[in-house]
């Protein structure tokens, strides 16, 4: 295995607390003990470079599922948490949680599973960064491609970004999924723009966090309360909710800052600590709406 620990996307921003909560484990159907990780050859959809290899072993089987990008599996004879690289799937309690969760269930209930490395082995919890192929095809792309996952870069591991970008491509122009805008609820008649995101601004991002900024304006002709809206970044641990009472006017945009100010009709503050909210080398602004859906989004 190659050793490493992943960099977190969200601006160096990272939390102390395991992400995985054992309450939340169920109980999927076992690879047989005796099955085995298939070959470098048979897996077909896997890209041709030599850091790419099945988990070494004769014994390789799923214990459990915890949510929709972390499961557990036993490998000659030692159990592992593995992480889903390259995706996030939604929080449990959050819309289409649970059915990731299944969906993840689902397509580990095959005879054959081969966990494959990118250039990081674990993360900052222990959890195996993997993608993971069976003869469907890569379970991660597959998830993305339900509209169940959002693809996300975690370089260095980025081997397979580009086959995970189509994947969410075509998710999003079917409206499956996350991507469907009635997905969580009846969706507001209401029209909100993510205008502009200043997610780089000149000096040291920490240090200047008013400068960097998301500009959202409303463009039905009416103005709308914003409570209980939200927006996030890609890695969906950066939430601002919305002012309880709060009005986008008409014609009249807000701007999101993240550091700390006075809010007024203009401008509000995220007011984050010790690191910015906006990646510099790409991430995806989501407007939820109180329901949950993705109201829209913007990427960069």
């Amino acid at each position: 295995m190659l050793a490493g620990i992943v960099a977190l996307a969200a601006s160096g921003c990272s939390t102390a607390v395991d992400p995985e909560i054992p309450a939340a484990t169920i109980a999927v159907s076992s690879v047989p003990p005796s099955t085995t990780a298939v070959t470098p050859d048979s897996v077909a959809e896997a890209p041709p470079d030599d850091t790419v290899a099945p988990e070494p072993g004769d014994g390789l089987s799923v214990v459990s599922v915890t949510d929709g990008d972390t499961f557990r599996v036993v490998i000659d004879g030692v159990e592992e948490r593995v992480r889903l690289v390259g995706i996030d799937t939604p929080e449990a309690g959050e819309c289409m949680a649970d059915e990731a969760r299944l969906a993840l269930e689902r397509y580990l209930d095959v005879d054959e599973i081969a966990l494959l490395s990118d250039v990081s082995d674990r993360d900052q919890y222990g959890r195996l960064l993997r993608m993971v192929q069976t003869p469907e095809g890569l379970i991660n792309a597959r998830l993305v491609d339900d509209g169940l996952a959002i693809a996300r870069s975690y370089p260095p591991d980025t081997l397979w970004d580009d086959e995970l970008a189509e994947a969410q491509v075509a998710a999003q122009a079917r409206n499956v999924g996350l991507w469907d805008s009635a997905a969580c609820g009846e969706p507001p008649d209401v029209s909100i723009v993510i205008v502009e995101i200043q997610h780089d601004p000149p000096g040291n991002d920490t240090e200047v966090l008013n400068q960097e900024w998301v500009k959202l304006a409303s463009v039905g002709g009416e103005a709308v309360d914003m409570t209980g809206w939200v927006l996030r970044d890609e890695s969906a641990s950066k939430r601002f909710a919305f002012p309880d009472g709060f009005v986008i006017e008409p014609n009249q945009p807000v701007t999101i800052h993240s550091g700390c100010g006075t809010a007024s009709a203009s401008d509000l503050y995220w007011c984050v600590n010790g690191s910015a909210v906006w990646n510099n080398n790409g991430d995806t602004a989501f407007l939820l709406d109180p329901a949950g859906n993705f109201h829209t989004t913007l990427s960069y």
